[in-house]
């Protein structure tokens, strides 16, 4: 019997189906970005009434490193509770990786609707920036006289 783990336990001794796992799951990463939420909250809450200087003491305190909660608190700041629950099914790591994007709107939409996983949205966030910074090194000019449109490469 394992003694570390009853999820465990209770899988192997009721042999849960694949279903019943996947659902657990789900429900333990729900729990999971809920605290990273309240945690963010918290912070912002924190820094707010007794000042920037007591997220370290509360960090101790709470048994959580400084650098996480100011994580949390940063991406908690950057999206209202109205946003977060319009795109639920994303995880809370979901927006931790488009917090610092342009179009944070858009980057939700396509991971909400096209059910990308966080890796999934890293790698279009990366194909976008790499379009662009190509795009970049490309300058268009327009002949006065003709319009027509001429594009120069650095």
């Amino acid at each position: 019997m394992n003694h570390i783990n009853p999820i465990v336990n209770e899988a192997t001794e009721q042999k849960m189906s694949w279903e019943a796992c996947i659902s657990s799951g789900l429900e333990a990463r729900v729990s999971k970005d809920r605290g990273q939420w309240a945690l963010g909250d918290l912070a912002i809450m924190i820094s707010t009434v007794f000042g920037p200087q007591s997220l370290d003491t509360y960090a101790a305190n709470i048994g959580v490193a400084k650098a996480s909660l100011q994580r949390y608190r940063t991406v908690a700041d950057r999206f209202s509770e109205s946003i977060r629950e319009k795109f639920k099914l994303l995880s809370f790591s979901h927006f931790q990786v488009i917090s610092s994007q342009k179009d944070i709107l858009f980057w939700l939409r396509k991971a909400h609707d096209e059910s990308w996983s966080v890796e999934k949205m890293r790698l279009e966030i990366k194909k976008k920036q790499e379009k662009e910074m190509k795009e970049g090194d490309q300058q268009n000019v327009t002949c006065p006289s003709c319009s027509f449109v001429f594009k120069l490469y650095s």
